[in-house]
């Protein structure tokens, strides 16, 4: 997830579609203000002088946490759904304010109603049929 203050857009990471790649690219025009999530190949933004993850050594920390987050999150919504009683263990709350894969409304909650409607917003995505094939082979 990038927001760019400086070229005013908003930038919504989906799962599996190359979003990294496209994050990556973006990385080298941003500036010090902008807010970017860290991502699995922040050594090439780095090698490159490119903008990192906002509070990169914190941030690679939160990525692992916030899966953990998002995983038992689903967990307990299937429990829930297929059994129909709440599960057995508490989440742990959600690491940072900004997070890798954040969804736009969460992003719009984040920054707020006049930056979130000023600003161009844009994502990516597959044919439906490859995404299911990325997501088996991952």
């Amino acid at each position: 997830m990038i927001i760019s203050h400086k070229y005013k857009f908003i930038f919504v990471k989906t799962r599996k579609v190359g979003g990294t790649s496209l994050e990556i690219a973006l990385s080298k025009h941003l500036d010090k203000d902008d807010i970017v999530t860290p991502v699995s190949e922040e050594n090439i933004r780095i090698e490159k002088g490119f903008m990192t993850g906002t509070d990169y050594k914190k941030a690679l920390l939160d990525i692992r946490s916030y899966d953990i987050y998002f995983w038992n999150k689903a967990l307990a919504r299937r429990l829930y759904r297929h059994c129909k009683f709440n599960a057995p263990f508490s989440l742990p709350a959600k690491p940072r304010k900004y997070y890798p894969h954040m969804s736009a409304k969460d992003i719009k909650k984040a920054i707020g109603d006049d930056i979130w409607n000023s600003y161009y917003k844009f994502t990516i995505e597959k044919n439906p049929w490859d995404m299911v094939m990325s997501y088996y082979y991952f």
